[in-house]
This record gives C-alpha cells, sequence and structure tokens, in this order.
C-alpha cells in the first residue's frame, strides 16, 4: 500500500469519525423530539480568524469571493471525504 493510500484513509476514518461525533452531539441533549434535533456543523470557519474574513470580503470578483465563502463554510467531514478521495483517484491513476 502506498503512502497516497494510507493517507487517503486516514482522512476517510477522520471523515467518519467527525461525522460520528456531530451526529452523536446532536443526538445527546434531545428528548426524543424532532424540534430538538439540532445539527451543527464543523467548518473550516470556526477556526479561522477574523482577519482572514476580512481578505476574503475584500476581493474584488463577487463570484471568486462566494466560491471562497462557500469552501470555507463546507463541513469539515466533507472537507476530508472530498480529499480521501482526491487521493484514492490520484493512486489509481498513478498505478493505470
Amino acid at each position: 500500500m502506498s503512502k497516497l493510500t494510507v493517507f487517503g484513509m486516514i482522512l476517510l476514518f477522520a471523515s467518519l469519525l467527525l461525522l460520528g461525533y456531530q451526529g452523536v452531539s446532536a443526538l445527546m441533549g434531545t428528548d426524543g423530539l424532532s424540534s430538538d434535533f439540532v445539527w451543527t456543523n464543523i467548518s473550516p470557519a470556526d477556526f479561522l480568524s477574523k482577519a482572514t474574513f476580512d481578505w476574503i470580503h475584500s476581493i474584488s470578483s463577487f463570484k471568486v469571493q462566494t466560491i471562497i465563502m462557500f469552501l470555507v463554510q463546507l463541513p469539515l467531514f466533507l472537507w476530508l471525504f472530498s480529499i480521501a478521495c482526491i487521493c484514492f483517484l490520484f493512486e489509481a491513476f498513478r498505478r493505470g
């Protein structure tokens, strides 16, 4: 197994672990009612400083600004899963 495959497997495991953590934390504190179920996403925006957001808002192109804000607010488990899939694809095409 190559290093890229191992890295992809680690990222895949981390994304599933993060997804499980978010699911369990959403279920904790509920009384079994659907109105109590609150899913909170952990995203890269939670870890960035205000200066980073100021830089994003200073970009002149509105479309680029919108795309970057979308990527920053994308849930972290989707980021990890996507990067794992890219690692697996790179490894598949590298061997073929």
